[in-house]
């Protein structure tokens, strides 16, 4: 066999696993005289254990306290031959870092080291027999001897056999203690291509170790090995602590109905492989049985591998407020165990009572995706902290719950989908939070409203309003207000003249995203004929505007047309209409705004008038091109006073404004054109580049507008002859104090 590894027969169970370790000067002999079959006549075991608390690196693993274990054994075999097996284990609780075996005869030395970390579980699980043991001490082997380096890989199976007595001498006593009986089979196969296997039965008791146990080994399908033995001494360097019982002390709260649990915990200093079995009765305190308590005796089992177990005592309600009462559970027997601390006090405390709040934080509100929550908090508090509370409510309020809806709860980072809350043991309260879903809506303030259910557990606050609590949910769609400030009017100017506007400003609460916002226009004003509406640099002829990414408003230019009618001031007023991307403010006054339009018209007209046709009726054939091309006779009145000059512009409306005749430079002594042109004055070109009146020739078909706009002017421009429209418009600019305008109608014969 290239090598032989008994594996645990040197570690005693409670003293590797507790803290009642061998200090590093002390030396436990542990198998002084054992008896064998087959060739083996004598074998001595020694062992040391040197427990370690401070960190150590091992083969390159850093581990925090453990325990370090030398053996070497000692064999004399048949023929006077020797044999000493020396192992070296690094052990935690659940691990071996390190293992070393060297193996020393008369024929050579054997050494084996194990490069993996194997799980160390055996020694645990087998304390407890309802639970399963995994395999171990499987890995790689390197190891060396009189033929040569090898390497082998190993296997294992662990099976439990079940509980048996064996006799244990422990120098003059005998003692009949329950062992388990563990049967381990360790197969090896070899990097030569050959095999074998260790088979190994122990009977393991968790206080003295292995009692007794058997061993085979083979190699290539041949037994070569084969012993038993029973461990007939045994000593240790100090005495194992006594194996005790203890009950703990319990606070209840009282039932407001019914009745509820008072469960005291009776504690095993460590597991044992027989039942061990404790009486118990309740005793009365201050607190009455059949009135506060169920009396209760009987007897607890802790089964085998166990720790402990519980005893249960009904707890009453009585309807009473009657302050903390007493009562205990006594632990009169014990089999298997010294009873340490018998006396479980049990207080009964008043049952407790119950109230919700949302004062922590009764306001929520939507937040954009990626920006922090913004939560609410409902507080359900209780009046006694003593063990877990279950709190029962019910949810209701204009908002809904749930993940698709307006809302969810969460406590503790974990949502609530339910309508009951937990206070933890300890804990006067528990928060449950209030996280609102964004809806992309807009949508009024919402309310979510929890109501406290009744329980057996527990009592309402008296207080119907610690009852019901609301947090409410604000919208997180922007607020648009409108207003006109202080530019809230605005006046009709003529032709030249810098615009006399008013402003109308949309603004909003956040610089979020591009806002296409709608509104009505009303009022006075004519749409189109009294005023039109620019916003941004463009045109708003519809009813919606846009406020741009990064702007948190936009302003609306209301620009006046003057329409040469003597009239009272007119109002524009733009109220904002309702869209679901936007929320309107709770304000009537922040709906809409208003600018007034100042009229610059007089009572002392400045009129315009034609002795051959009023305005708007057709003009006589004999003004037409067609007719002989007369001049419109043409007289007006009511000029302004500081007139200097006059300016006549006549164009076609219907023709794209087709220019019929320029006159400027009229003497602001003239009134009419009634005799002809005026001295002084200048005519510029017409649409068929000609100078001079050109009179009405439009095809046929169709009736055209023709308008003779008079401008009176505040400086005398003495311009030169042959200008076009645009010209004479440009030298006119911010010298014109009025204009009139008469239109004249023709239908070409056709």
């Amino acid at each position: 066999m290239r090598h032989s590894i008994p594996r645990f027969e040197a570690v005693e169970p409670r003293l590797l696993l507790s803290a009642y370790q061998l200090l590093a000067d002390n030396c436990l002999d542990i198998g002084n005289t054992w008896q064998y079959d087959g060739t083996l006549t004598k074998s001595n075991f020694v062992a040391v254990n040197i427990p370690f608390v401070a960190t150590r690196t091992i083969t390159g693993t850093q581990i925090v306290g453990g325990q370090q274990t030398y053996l070497r054994q000692t064999h004399m075999q048949a023929g006077a031959d020797h044999v000493y097996e020396d192992e070296n284990l690094v052990l935690t609780q659940d691990a071996v870092l390190l293992y070393k075996y060297v193996r020393t005869s008369d024929f050579g030395t054997e050494t084996q080291t194990v490069r993996d970390d194997d799980p160390l579980e055996v020694l645990p699980r087998m304390m407890n027999p309802g639970a399963s043991i995994p395999a171990f001490g499987h890995g790689l082997f390197d190891g060396s001897d009189n033929s040569g380096a090898w390497q082998e890989t190993d296997t294992s199976a662990v099976t439990f056999l079940g509980v048996e007595n064996v006799k244990l001498t422990l120098g003059a006593t005998t003692l009949t203690v329950a062992a388990m009986k563990v049967k381990m089979r360790i197969t090896d196969v070899y990097s030569d291509g050959g095999s074998g296997y260790n088979e190994e039965v122990y009977w393991l008791n968790p206080d003295y170790g292995i009692i007794k146990g058997t061993y085979v080994s083979a190699e290539d399908g041949k037994v070569d090995t084969a012993y038993s033995y029973i461990l007939h001494s045994y000593s240790l360097a100090s005495p194992l602590p006594p194996r005790t019982v203890s009950i703990d002390d319990v606070q209840v709260a009282e039932p407001a109905r019914g009745t509820s649990k008072a469960v005291f915990t009776v504690t095993l200093s460590d597991a044992v492989m027989v039942p061990v079995t404790v009486s118990y009765c309740t005793a009365g305190g201050s607190a009455t049985a059949g009135a506060d308590f169920t009396a209760t005796s009987g007897k607890l089992t802790i089964p085998p591998g166990q720790t402990g177990g519980t005893i249960s005592v009904a707890i009453r309600a009585d309807s009473l407020v009657e302050g903390a009462e007493t009562f205990s559970v006594n632990l009169t027997a014990a089999t298997g165990a010294d009873i340490a601390d018998g006396v479980g006090d049990g207080t009964i405390l008043d049952p407790p009572l119950v109230s919700i709040s949302s004062l922590p934080d009764p306001q929520a509100a939507e937040t954009a995706p990626g920006d922090p929550a913004d939560t609410g908090i409902f507080r359900i508090s209780r009046s006694v902290t003593v063990g877990n509370l279950r709190v029962s409510f019910t949810r209701s309020g204009k908002a809904t719950f749930g993940p698709k809806g307006d809302y969810t709860l969460s406590v503790d980072g974990t949502n609530l989908t339910g309508t009951s809350v937990v206070i933890p043991d300890g804990q006067a309260s528990v928060d449950i939070i209030v996280t609102p879903v964004d809806s992309a809506l807009a949508e009024p303030a919402e309310t979510v409203i929890l109501k406290l259910s009744s329980s057996a557990a527990y009592a309402l606050d008296a207080d119907l309003a610690k009852r019901t609590a609301t947090v409410d949910i604000l919208d997180n769609e922007p607020i648009l207000t409108i207003s006109s400030g202080a530019d809230n009017q605005a006046g009709e100017t003529v032709l030249g003249q810098a615009a006399d506007t008013g402003v109308i400003t949309i603004s909003r609460n956040t610089t979020r995203g591009t806002l296409l916002v709608s509104f009505t226009r009303s009022g006075t004003a004519t749409f189109g004929k009294d005023y039109t509406l620019i916003a941004s640099g463009l045109s708003a002829a519809g009813t919606s505007v846009t406020i741009a990414e990064g702007q948190d408003h936009v302003d609306i230019i209301v620009t006046p047309i003057d329409d040469l009618v003597v009239e009272k001031a007119e109002t524009v007023i733009l109220a904002l209409a309702t869209k679901t991307t936007y929320t309107l403010p709770l304000l009537a006054a922040e709906r809409k705004a208003t600018v007034t339009i100042l009229d610059n018209d007089t009572t002392s007209l400045f009129a315009l008038a034609c002795d051959a046709f009023d305005s708007n009726q057709p003009i006589p054939y004999e003004y037409t091109f067609a007719g002989g091309n007369a001049i419109p006779p043409l007289n007006w009145s009511n000029a302004p006073g500081t007139t200097k000059q006059f300016a006549l512009i006549v164009d076609d409306s219907n023709a794209g404004g087709f220019v019929h005749w320029l006159l400027y430079n009229i003497p602001a002594a003239t009134t009419s054109l009634v005799g002809g042109i005026p001295a002084g004055s200048a005519e510029g070109v017409n649409s068929t580049l000609g100078l001079g009146y050109f009179g009405p020739d439009p095809p046929p078909g169709k009736v055209h507008h023709y308008r003779f706009r008079l401008y009176a002017l505040n400086a005398e421009l003495n311009l030169a002859a042959g200008l076009t429209k645009a010209q004479l418009v440009s030298k006119m600019t911010g010298h014109i104090l009025g204009m009139r305008e008469l239109v004249g109608t023709y239908l070409a014969p056709g």
